[in-house]
């Protein structure tokens, strides 16, 4: 019998323990999981945080190079006030080619200069074949047309007529020169 009142007690027990062992397990389950959770975020939080810094330093490694830059360019003068800036606009003018050579080496860059082009073109035309569109240009001045094979060459055939008549070169030795850009020169 007193097996009985053991095996009594022992499932009162059980039945007492059992709700509150699994309301425990439950918990520590529940709490479990929300740990998992909270390391994930943690890990996820940290691989941001990695992410952050190492943008952080490669910014402050490029910030220490323009700094530097920055410091190298105020020694040398080669800040924005330094430097005056000229633009340059030259529409198809008509030079000797022994003046020409002082025009290209002008577009050359020096320790307090410096041309930033747009465009540079040159153009070649002989006094005979000047004269000879001159000829075409008045013919189709008088019928009011132009032909478009000239290109716009009348209305600078006319400038170079008048710059020719005036300075009487030798056939050839002409060129038509346009040049547009800015110049910039340094202050000394």
């Amino acid at each position: 019998m007193v097996v009985k009142y053991v095996y009594l007690v022992m499932a009162l027990t059980g039945a007492v323990a059992m709700p509150v062992l699994l309301d425990n397990f439950l918990k520590a389950y529940q709490s479990w999981r929300t740990a998992e959770q909270g390391l994930v975020k943690a890990r996820e939080e940290k691989s941001a945080a990695d992410a952050y810094r190492s943008r952080y330093e490669a910014y402050r490694a490029y910030a220490t190079e323009v700094d530097q830059f920055a410091k190298l360019a105020q020694e040398e003068r080669l800040v924005r006030n330094a430097w005056t800036s000229y633009q340059i606009k030259v529409d198809n003018r008509p030079i000797p080619v022994m003046d020409l050579r002082q025009l290209l080496l002008s577009t050359r860059n020096g320790m307090h200069q410096y041309f930033k082009p747009k465009s540079v073109e040159i153009n070649s035309i002989t006094l005979a074949e000047l004269e000879k569109l001159g000829n075409s240009a008045q013919d189709n001045t008088s019928n009011q047309k132009v032909d478009p094979g000239l290109g716009g060459l009348n209305q600078l055939n006319r400038k170079a007529q008048e710059t020719f008549n005036k300075r009487k070169p030798d056939p050839g030795m002409a060129v038509f020169f346009s040049i547009e850009g800015e110049y910039l020169v340094q202050h000394q």
